[in-house]
This record gives structure tokens, C-alpha cells and sequence, in this order.
């Protein structure tokens, strides 16, 4: 029902998959990206594709017992520390993961065709039971009691931006927000842009990333969104408006 309403022509599920690996009780990320293997190679000449893929392989739940392990061919142990079972079962998973992508750039770097590849995650495993042995050791302390940068430290994933072709420049960014991170590849890849992504853009020389509570500028300075400078307060009234703009108004 969503997708469409975002602009895709097709919305593949689960059961669009044939015979695919399983791990655990989901598909794996081999056979994501063999799938987006599969559906560039059925893309005509003439075509552009632009397929946005989230894979389940590395969800929630982490409980360990044989039948998860099986399909898992790692077994990463923290040596030393009790109670870390499903800490190990992540690592795991985020191992044979490392496997797919070689696979995934591995194909893609012997196309002549300009691909470009996003990698993001959505958020780190959930502040769970079966994780808190392990986040409590990481952070030395008790989740309750971490202060605002572990809190922060908590939601934020890594993402790498990745070409055959295109000239990307080589830089590390400290932070950025998922909302902020569209328009980097645009510009990154020289695409031309709507009004919209425009001015995310340029938004971009004020802020480095954007969430529900906080605003955090280019210096990594946080704000709370209600408590803000003038300046950095005439920037996002204007963003709310062109967010409203993009979403409400095309789709009236």
C-alpha cells in the first residue's frame, strides 16, 4: 500500500523470492543481493533502476538455541565474558553479512554500467534483554544511567557510500541523519535535484543531522528542536515547509 504512494512501480516481497537462503527464519543477505543482482540484470539499456532493498537477516530476536545457529557459519565468541550468547549470534550474522557484500561490490565493480551503492542501517539491535548483558559491559554501566552522548551513541549505525564508476570523493563524515543523507548521494553523484532535495542540500552547510528532539549543526553542537538559535530556527520552519511540501502536496 506504501511503496507505491512513494513512487515505486514494484514492491518485491518474501514470497517473491524462489528458493532462497534462509537464516534463521529469514532471507538472507546472499540472496538480497543476488536478487538485485538479478533484477539490474533484467533492467533494459535504455532504463535506470533505482531499488531500495532492506534486508531482515540481521533482525531481532537474538535468542541462541541450536535450530538459530544453524545456517550460521561463524561462531564470533567474546572470550572472558559471561552472558553474551546473543552478542556473539549478532557478530555472527554481521560476519556472514561481510561475505554478501564482497559478493555484491565484488559483481557490480566488473559492470560498465554507473552504479552507485548506499549501505545504511536503520538502528543497532534493540536495548533488549538478551543484548543488556552486553551493552552494560560496553558502556560500564547501567542503561538507565547513561548520559545524553551514550544515549546518542545508542541509535547512531554506520553507512558507506560506494561506486564503479562514479568519481566519489574520499571522506570520512562524522554524522549525518537518514533524512539529510539523500541528498548527499544526489549531489555526490552530480543527479540533478528537486526543489526539495535543493534545499537539503544546501541545509546541509548549517546541519549535520536531523531527528524528532535534536538538531545538531555542523560544529556538533546538539540543540533541543524547541530550544533553537534564530538562525538555525529560520533554516527549519523552512525545512518543516518544504518536507510538508514534498510529502502532503505531491501526493494530494
Amino acid at each position: 500500500t506504501v511503496y507505491p504512494n512513494l513512487g515505486f512501480d514494484e514492491f518485491i516481497s518474501m514470497e517473491g523470492f524462489e528458493d532462497p537462503e534462509i537464516i534463521r527464519s529469514f532471507i538472507s543477505d546472499r540472496s538480497c543481493f543476488e536478487r538485485i543482482v538479478e533484477e539490474f540484470e533484467q533492467t533494459g539499456d535504455d532504463e535506470r533502476l533505482f531499488l531500495y532493498a532492506v534486508t531482515m537477516q540481521n533482525h531481532f530476536p537474538y535468542y541462541v538455541d541450536e535450530d538459530r545457529l544453524g545456517g550460521i557459519q561463524y561462531h564470533i565468541q567474546l572470550n572472558g565474558l559471561t552472558d553474551m550468547e546473543s552478542a556473539e549470534m549478532y557478530f555472527s550474522l554481521l560476519r556472514q553479512s561481510d561475505d554478501a557484500l564482497r559478493y555484491l561490490i565484488k559483481y557490480f565493480e566488473s559492470q560498465e554500467e554507473p552504479v552507485i551503492l548506499v549501505f545504511f542501517g536503520d538502528h543497532l539491535p534493540g536495548n533488549n534483554q538478551e543484548l543488556m548483558p552486553f551493552y552494560e559491559y560496553l558502556f560500564d554501566g547501567e542503561i538507565a544511567n547513561l548520559n545524553l552522548v551514550q544515549t546518542r551513541q545508542m541509535y547512531e549505525t554506520p553507512f558507506f557510500v560506494w561506486s564503479n564508476t562514479v568519481d566519489l570523493p574520499k571522506q570520512e563524515i562524522e554524522i549525518i541523519s537518514p533524512n539529510l543523507l539523500g541528498a548527499y548521494v544526489l549531489d555526490a553523484a552530480g543527479v540533478r535535484m528537486s526543489p526539495y532535495f535543493e534545499y537539503v542540500n544546501g541545509l546541509r552547510s548549517a546541519v549535520s543531522a536531523i531527528n524528532s528532539k535534536t538538531i545538531i549543526d555542523t560544529s556538533n553542537r546538539a540543540y533541543d528542536r524547541t530550544n533553537l538559535s534564530s538562525d538555525l530556527e529560520t533554516l527549519m520552519n523552512r525545512y518543516w515547509v518544504y518536507v510538508y511540501d514534498n510529502i502532503v502536496r505531491d501526493n494530494d
